[in-house]
């Protein structure tokens, strides 16, 4: 992301496991991905992301063109000891609780598909511009009466 963040195209992959990941499988797919060309496919500041299902090579479906999902974690701040002067925490949690909506990259790797989730930055939302434009024309903060 910082990357992108400074105007450069990026990508980004992940093995969707905690433990014993298959980075051969990821590795894989990365190097096949490049040598078709999905560089050309990120934009400048933004990132393609990429989750690769732990699986063997010969169980991935396919890729998907999907939406970020989302996820929760839990017990995300765990208090490991305490000193005389205070504690000592950790900060991890358990493995998320993925929401697995339609078209989401959640729901594409717990199918056994690669997700492919193009990012952007762009922080403004407009959108609600006219909403608040409303409220400040009605309480008259457009233009300062001196």
């Amino acid at each position: 992301m910082e990357a992108a963040l400074l105007g450069n195209r990026a990508i980004a992959i992940s093995i969707t496991s905690y433990k014993n990941q298959r980075f051969d499988v990821a590795a894989h797919w990365m190097r096949k991905l490049l040598d078709l060309g999905i560089d050309k496919q990120a934009e400048e500041y933004g990132v393609l992301n990429i989750n690769v299902p732990n699986l063997p090579i010969e169980e991935i479906k396919g890729i998907r063109l999907t939406r970020t999902g989302h996820r929760k974690y839990y017990n995300f701040v765990k208090v490991i000891k305490e000193n005389d002067d205070g504690f000592v925490y950790e900060v991890g949690g358990d493995i998320p609780v993925w929401d697995n909506q339609t078209g989401s990259d959640a729901e594409a790797v717990n199918n056994g598909y690669i997700s492919l989730t193009p990012l952007g930055f762009e922080l403004t939302k407009s959108d609600t511009y006219p909403r608040i434009l409303n409220w400040l024309e009605e309480n008259k903060l457009l233009q300062l009466e001196s």
